[in-house]
């Protein structure tokens, strides 16, 4: 992503800016690099409008036009106008975009995210669980892949998702039933340790309950992490 946004060559006498004070053009231009260092698609939360400029500035550039408010989650949010037609390098300010500004490295590409982002509308569009595709988006960066081969990745992802869900039950049955044997089919062998010398059957029985307890346990955790 280049380091530096863009303002068209006429911006000094649109009417928008005209219709404001030298300040509000100011806070205009804070925020725009804000937008640009933030990597944001034109949308700054009010609380950091404010330690660029006054309310009122703000207002008049919501009154020009040249902003638009808005909400993202709670939080109250200033919108720059057509950002995303004159800063096509920022993705947009959308559910695919957002996610893959998240994911992403601004390093690649602008146009390799591009096509990531219609990628991934495209899923999204299709009912994806937002899960997915942020899965894929992570498997991408992990392999020398055409982003057009996003829609693979988010069924590879969808599988490595089954199977993490059918490992967790598995291990949820061992751990009921003190049984460790199911694993093995998902590549996980318990080794039994060495018992402390001088128990008698029961007791040595009870210790290898425990350690496959133990075992079962902290690998529910390191699946579930």
């Amino acid at each position: 992503m280049s380091e530096f946004g863009k303002i068209h060559r006429k911006f000094w006498e649109h009417r928008k800016v005209k219709q404001c004070s030298n300040g509000a053009i100011g806070l205009w231009a804070k925020a725009n690099s804000w937008c640009r260092d933030n990597r944001s698609a034109g949308v700054i939360p009010l609380d950091d409008v404010l330690l660029l400029g006054t309310r009122e500035e703000a207002d008049e550039l919501v009154n020009a036009g040249l902003w638009l408010k808005g909400v993202r989650g709670d939080l109250p949010v200033a919108i720059f106008k057509d950002y995303e037609e004159w800063n096509d390098d920022v993705e947009p300010d959308t559910e695919a975009g957002n996610l893959v500004r998240r994911v992403v490295p601004a390093s690649h590409p602008s146009v390799v995210r591009a096509q990531l982002v219609r990628q991934a509308s495209s899923l999204l569009r299709e009912g994806l669980d937002l899960g997915v595709v942020e899965a894929a988006l992570k498997l991408w960066l992990t392999k020398s892949l055409s982003p057009s081969l996003l829609p693979s990745l988010a069924s590879e992802a969808m599988k490595d998702a089954q199977r993490a869900a059918t490992l967790r039950n598995t291990i949820n049955e061992c751990l009921k039933s003190g049984q460790v044997s199911p694993l093995k089919a998902y590549g996980f062998i318990f080794t039994a340790p060495d018992p402390p010398d001088g128990l008698d059957v029961e007791q040595r029985r009870a210790f290898m309950g425990g350690a496959k307890r133990d075992w079962l346990r902290e690998l529910k955790e390191r699946v579930a992490a």
